[in-house]
């Protein structure tokens, strides 16, 4: 197992605050061994507009530090109530593939859905499939996995709904359950853990698209 950091626990840049290139020493000095970058519109290093020469040099900064920089978070969302915005969110997610390929990460980090009272539960799961099946070509032919994280969200909650969603036909050999320990905490008991699995879980019936 490796030690990796997240790249929203460093301080971002500002005029007090080193860049992440000034930090990689340390940070391997510290012990850890890889880091997961962040896509941002806000501050950091990577954005959908960051240039591919751009990313290729923090890749490589970062293996020159011997960081590896395994996966990236942000700059993902379906649950877009509004077609055209939902459109605009998969062009973004798309771009975040280019990314990840271009740093030679191996998974990208994805908030599957998030409910409101604009966007019930139903909906969230069909925006989430959808999102998914869009971006299944350009996954595959980049190498990288799409990682559904449990987030404190009303959507996914339990180890059989991620099971459901990652057993689709054609989400079996792309997608996967990103996992968060402390995101879990207020729905589960403690020295409680899941253990997703054919066993555990069943059979889906083919082609089933419809919410647990």
């Amino acid at each position: 197992m490796k030690k990796s950091i997240m790249r929203g626990t460093l301080p971002f840049p500002s005029p007090n605050n080193p860049s992440l290139v000034k930090m990689l020493d340390p940070i391997k000095k510290a012990g850890f061994e890889g880091i997961q970058l962040g896509v941002t519109d806000l501050v950091g290093e990577l954005s959908p507009r960051t240039s591919d020469a751009d990313v290729a040099k923090l890749a490589k900064n970062c293996r020159d530090a011997g960081i590896e920089p395994h996966s990236i978070y942000g700059g993902i969302t379906f649950f877009r109530e509004d077609e055209t915005e939902r459109k605009k969110g998969l062009d973004q997610a798309k771009r975040v593939l280019d990314l990840a390929a271009g740093l030679g990460a191996k998974t990208i980090l994805i908030h599957p859905g998030q409910l409101s009272p604009s966007i019930p539960y139903d909906d969230c799961w069909k925006f989430a499939v959808e999102g998914l099946n869009a971006l299944k070509r350009q996954a595959e032919s980049t190498h990288i996995r799409l990682g559904l994280e449990n987030v404190w969200n009303r959507f996914l909650m339990s180890p059989l709904e991620f099971q459901r969603i990652l057993a689709l036909p054609r989400q079996r050999e792309l997608a996967g359950r990103h996992a968060r320990t402390g995101e879990s905490e207020d729905r589960r008991l403690p020295g409680h853990r899941s253990q997703p699995g054919p066993s555990a879980f069943g059979k889906r019936a083919e082609g089933d698209l419809q919410p647990p």
